[in-house]
């Protein structure tokens, strides 16, 4: 394994980690407490989740520490900073703001799952794969991609969807016309 690159590539991740834990913070503060099914259930998600952001980073930590060097505090320092920047919006209070922040939320987070994945997977290839039960941590953070694209379903159905429909579930607020297209893609066009 090429020890080099190792702790760079660790590093990096580490930092992306930072920054989906800081994101998941602020997302459980605004989805904490509301009557809205959807909210509820996403703001129930979300402990969950950090809980094993966490749990991964801690391993990917351990493993810094072993091949000798550790998470990088300016990395780490630039990931914190980036996602409190981003939660620094213009007061726009509009109807609908807080399900589009909800959305974006959702599609920050599925890109930082994403990315784990990707992480696990590539370390199974070295050495420490299996001491660190790569796989595992790999369908774990797969579990919580899927859960992520169901939860971004239906928020993206709260954004944009009618006010007079329910939107509890994907099914029941823009959910059928969406599956309905998806499921002969190939009648779709290019001008559609």
């Amino acid at each position: 394994m090429n020890t080099e690159n190792l702790p760079i590539y660790l590093a990096d991740h580490s930092a992306m980690m930072t920054l989906e834990l800081e994101l998941v913070g602020r997302s459980l503060k605004s989805n904490q407490t509301s009557s809205d099914d959807f909210v509820r259930d996403f703001g129930e998600f979300l402990p969950k989740l950090a809980d094993d952001i966490k749990n991964q980073q801690a391993v990917i930590s351990s493993l810094l520490d072993e091949v000798g060097s550790g998470t990088n505090p300016i990395k780490e320092l630039g990931a914190w900073l980036f996602e409190k920047v981003g939660g620094i919006k213009a007061d726009a209070r509009f109807p609908g703001y807080e399900d589009l922040n909800r959305l974006n939320a959702l599609e920050r987070l599925i890109l930082g799952a994403k990315s784990r994945s990707a992480m696990w997977t590539a370390l199974t290839a070295g050495e420490h794969g299996q001491q660190l039960n790569a796989t595992q941590h790999r369908d774990k953070t797969e579990q919580h991609l899927n859960q992520l694209r169901e939860l971004h379903e239906t928020a993206a159905a709260k954004a944009f969807g009618s006010d007079s429909e329910d939107c509890s579930t994907p099914s029941g607020c823009c959910g059928s016309q969406s599956t309905k297209l998806s499921a002969n893609p190939s009648t779709s066009t290019a001008g559609d």
